[in-house]
């Protein structure tokens, strides 16, 4: 017995008073967490859902802690505040930080699922979702199907959709942060999560001892409005990195041509077509929308790995062969275990506070905006909670932050980062030049982070080693991103 009560004692996180509320985590219940980090803690806190109404319902947020690996231990851990709006931190977490071990010798890692997702009163319509996440669509768009499965979720749901925005959830973090006692909190933001990260400081300055934003999401982006602008910019990038590069500017001379040349194609062609998931080798027979092409497109473009398929993918699918577009869209759609969304949560937050400003919809040449689409119909039903209008002012704070953007992203490249870094005036902008949707996991950049974190002097830090992190050259065959031999090369005359 006393070995494990000393391993016990060892997992238990610096703060005495978070010590006495966590635990370690139910194995039964947390198999894939323990796989990952066999030393985590478990809690679940009880908050009211309404802080107007406490004496109503109440609901437990799932809080889960990383100790920190290390001897000497800080007394204030790092947050992470996922993407989305949708992500569950706790699911999130345990893998994003295995690429942080430097971070984690001297701070816990603590996770939290932000109400409404994951096991913290999920609304995220899974059951109903289904078949749109699998393509198991006919007859029907799929934003008609979208809106009829957010109305079925919503009968069923035991919550109060309006009390699920971001300020609310901010003050839980706040509550959470009093409770385990931790005297300040490093937050480290992702997407969806810098905005969370800037509603906490605004909210609970003195709670804050730094910000890590990653693919910045500042107060007044309204997040449906640019989707498809941003998304044409970035597509610009493909074309001009592939002329860039001569074995694919070879391979693949006008993609654009290639890809309007599929999209009409899809357009005449009405039948169903059979595509095999990549993982599971199942065959679906899908009636694909011809703008599906540019919307995996878009998502593909969010991963720097996925982006490099895209000349190839839609090479192929010019000839009428969509096999490696829709093997990419199905990757985009996930495994179902990391990374999904809680698309009641995302409408709870978005249709309270972004689409209270969006009215028009913004297209582009080769993307539409579906995500306004669905949102401008969800949200005439959808229980919201119109935020103040002064939520979408700046932030001003002279709070140390590491801003980070990857030049590639086509949902919050640079300029966003920089919109906010103006009334943040403690603050470094770095941005990588090969990264995508996010890019402190990449080359230098968890040292950057390690040293940001033990100094606070974001001014300071020596961020050339960034610029070192570049493009991806793309794939030219199945084979990969490699030139084929001439047949000159492979035969002599005789």
């Amino acid at each position: 017995m006393y070995p494990a009560l000393l391993l016990g004692l060892l997992a238990l996180p610096v703060n005495l008073k978070a010590g006495q509320i966590l635990s370690p985590c139910n194995p039964d219940e947390n198999t894939r967490l323990l796989q990952i980090e066999a030393d985590s803690l478990c809690a679940r806190l009880t908050v009211p859902e309404s802080r107007q109404r406490p004496g109503q319902r109440s609901i437990d947020l799932r809080v889960i802690v990383l100790p920190a690996t290390g001897k000497t231990v800080q007394a204030d851990p790092i947050v992470l505040l996922a993407g989305g709006p949708g992500q569950a931190a706790a699911e999130l977490g345990p893998y994003f930080f295995t690429v942080f071990p430097e971070l984690r010798k001297k701070r816990d890692i603590l996770l939290i699922d932000q109400r409404g997702t994951g096991e913290s009163n999920s609304m995220a319509c899974e059951q109903e979702l289904k078949p749109l996440q699998n393509f198991e669509l006919s007859g029907v768009t799929a934003t008609e199907y979208y809106i009829d499965a957010l109305k079925q979720c919503l009968n069923s749901l035991d919550a109060d959709p309006a009390q699920y925005t971001t300020p609310i959830a901010m003050d839980d973090l706040e509550y959470i942060r009093e409770i385990l006692g931790y005297p300040q909190l490093n937050l480290f933001g992702i997407s969806y999560g810098t905005r969370a990260a800037l509603v906490y400081l605004r909210r609970h300055p003195t709670s804050v001892r730094s910000m890590i934003l990653d693919a910045v999401v500042p107060m007044d982006m309204l997040v449906p409005e640019h989707i498809a602008t941003d998304a044409e910019s970035a597509f610009a990038t493909v074309i001009a990195d592939c002329q860039a590069q001569p074995a694919c500017d070879q391979a693949f001379p006008d993609i654009i041509s290639k890809l309007e040349t599929a999209v009409n194609r899809l357009s005449k062609n009405k039948q169903k077509i059979a595509l095999v998931h990549p993982k599971s080798g199942e065959t679906y027979q899908i009636e694909v929308d011809p703008l599906l092409i540019n919307r995996i497109i878009r998502g593909a473009m969010y991963d720097r790995n996925l982006r490099q398929l895209l000349p190839l993918a839609i090479d192929e699918a010019s000839q009428g062969r969509l096999q490696a577009i829709a093997t990419i869209g199905f990757l985009l759609n996930g495994d179902n275990e990391v990374g999904n969304i809680s698309l009641g949560m995302q409408n709870s937050v978005l249709c309270s506070e972004d689409m209270q400003r969006v009215s028009t919809q913004l297209d582009s040449r080769h993307f539409d905006n579906i995500l306004f689409s669905m949102l401008r119909s969800a949200c005439q039903f959808w229980p919201n909670s119109p935020v103040a209008e002064d939520f979408f002012n700046p932030v001003v704070s002279d709070a140390p932050v590491f801003l980070a953007s990857g030049a590639l992203d086509p949902v919050t490249p640079p300029k966003y980062a920089e919109k906010a870094k103006q009334t943040l005036t403690n603050a470094i902008h770095v941005v990588v030049p090969g990264a995508a949707h996010g890019a402190t996991r990449l080359g230098c950049m968890p040292d950057l982070l390690r040293e940001f974190l033990d100094e606070l002097n974001p001014r300071d830090l020596d961020t050339d080693c960034a610029t070192e992190i570049k493009t991806l050259p793309f794939f030219t065959s199945n084979s990969g991103p490699f030139q084929s031999p001439s047949m000159s090369d492979e035969t002599s005359s005789d």
